[in-house]
């Protein structure tokens, strides 16, 4: 008959679901299943109290020797940072020059490749309003956010069609007349625009809209849309043609009406979250379920910082190829490459660090169990809503003194993407970002920082990293750092990434399916 042996005394602590340093006490040991912290009667209870996970006291523990770092640590990890503040540093340099816009070097890009999203949305308000029996006038007065709106040529000409919708043929026909010098004063030229802008003036001088065939098609093909609304506003008030673009403009309306009511509720009920929150967090209710023990982390020192500036170095090495990709063999492959970056959150294994190390160090771990995760998360963004809102006061004012519109490449790909591409974008937004960005971010990024810093600081370091690094410009570098550094406080709540990854999920989901159905 097998022979156990006899019971462990209380003293001696023993479990392999149990992690602790050597002469650790008992208060800095944790549950190997959701990273609970435990006391010591706890564990001599022998099951822990979030998961219920039962200690398997017959095994004696092996106190593991971690792996300690080597003489020339400290050397390596200044050079890591350097590489990664130069890879931040080049790459908000060029989102920022990116996002300045302009006239290009090469002239004005083709029409068919420019969406002017904003432009559109603008468009379809005025003309829903002004189809209003009360709105009658009330249109006009979106002509001037229009005109902001509008930042080149290309999208001063589209606007014309809206303007002469509003305000009626001589509107378009003096903004035509703007225009026309300012295509006239261009180097290069642009004959194909300065056509565009001729086919635009017949369409205003006639009294039904009508022009010849061939001007006709050339500038539905360039232009859409918004050909298609200067054609229609020379129409009858009864016209079918004319009908079908104010319908528009009411679902427009409607849709934009409804997002502003769900945003206000769903600040109202952050509000109500945040305050419950720091009354239980201030009376002692709250618990940090952060793994932040330096045992747990010591095999971890320079590792994880190596994995960010990997991944932010991949992630320039992606773009360069897709690019090649795109110029010589007219393959789009972004989408698909971009999945590859969630193999750099294998390299602290390659750095011969345990599976259960890499995982609880960037928190790939249940928790206290995915729905309840999940459910803590959504609490954790709500609560973070109203200060998000409040850090957008902040960026009006940079917005205002560097009279830079904020804009980002996902806005005018929405604009004149396909169903297919649509789709590839949704799952871009709500399945890659929250689990690779939160995987490098407030998984490795995070957990290096927490081991020199508070919360606090750590939090909005990466947050401002997180914010500098996406093509948003310069001027919502605020809401989107206090968004990533609410992100990281539900990991430090938590201890488990399932919660971030569910509030950037969330996030990402409600604002790409608001611009799908304003932009497409």
């Amino acid at each position: 008959m097998t022979q156990f042996p006899p019971p462990i005394p209380p003293t001696r602590l023993t479990s392999h679901d149990v992690a602790a340093p050597q002469s650790a006490p008992a208060r800095e040991l944790y549950c190997r299943g959701c990273v609970y912290p435990l006391t010591s009667l706890e564990i001599e209870a022998g099951q822990c109290p979030e998961c219920g996970r039962d200690f398997d006291l017959r095994r004696p523990l092996t106190t593991r020797s971690w792996p300690r770092p080597d003489a020339s640590e400290r050397g390596r990890t200044l050079v890591v940072w350097v590489a990664l503040v130069l890879l931040v540093t080049g790459i908000a340099a060029m989102q920022f020059f990116a996002a300045r816009g302009g006239p290009m070097p090469g002239g004005l890009p083709d029409p068919q490749h420019v969406a002017s999203p904003f432009v559109k949305v603008l468009g379809k308000t005025a003309i829903g309003i002004e189809s209003m029996p009360s709105g009658g006038g009330q249109g006009t007065q979106m002509l001037a956010q229009l005109d902001e709106s509008a930042t080149n040529a290309i999208d001063r000409l589209r606007a014309v069609g809206i303007a002469g919708w509003i305000g009626g043929p001589d509107v378009a026909l003096t903004r035509l007349d703007a225009l026309d010098a300012e295509l006239a004063a261009m180097n290069p030229p642009e004959p194909e625009l300065q056509g565009d802008a001729k086919a635009m003036r017949a369409i205003f001088a006639s009294t039904d809209g009508t022009i010849e065939p061939g001007d006709r098609q050339l500038l539905l093909d360039r232009h859409g849309w918004f050909a298609e609304v200067a054609m229609a506003a020379r129409t009858p008030a009864g016209d079918a043609r004319r009908k079908a673009f104010e319908s528009q403009g009411l679902v427009t309306i409607t849709v934009l009406m409804g997002a502003g009511l769900t945003v206000l509720c769903a600040v109202v009920l952050g509000v109500v979250s945040l305050v419950v929150l720091l009354v239980q967090f201030g009376n002692g209710g709250l618990r940090m379920r952060f793994p932040w023990d330096q045992a747990h982390f010591e095999p971890t020192r320079g590792t994880l910082l190596e994995t960010i500036t990997i991944f932010l170095a991949g992630f320039i090495l992606l773009q360069i190829v897709a690019e090649v990709l795109r110029h010589f063999l007219q393959i789009d492959a972004t989408h698909v490459l971009m999945w590859g970056l969630l193999l750099v959150a294998g390299w602290p294994t390659l750095r011969q660090l345990r599976w259960k190390q890499t995982r609880l160090a960037i928190g790939w771990h249940p928790g206290r169990g995915v729905l309840r995760e999940m459910g803590a998360g959504i609490v954790g963004y709500l609560a973070g809503l109203p200060i998000v809102m409040m850090s957008f006061v902040v960026a009006m004012v940079i917005i205002s003194l560097l009279h830079q519109k904020p804009t980002h490449p996902v806005v005018d790909e929405l604009g004149k993407a396909s169903v297919w591409t649509l789709l590839l974008m949704f799952l871009l937004a709500t399945v890659w970002a929250p689990v690779v960005e939160e995987t490098m971010f407030r998984g490795a990024f995070y957990s290096h920082l927490r081991r020199v810093t508070n919360p606090i600081i750590a939090a909005f370091v990466v947050g401002f990293v997180f914010a500098i690094i996406h093509p948003q410009g310069i001027g919502l570098v605020p809401p989107l750092m206090t968004l990533g550094a609410v992100f990281a406080l539900i990991r430090e709540w938590r201890g488990s990434l399932i919660g971030s990854m569910t509030a950037h999920a969330l996030h990402n989901g409600f604002l790409v399916t608001l611009m799908a159905v304003l932009f497409s």
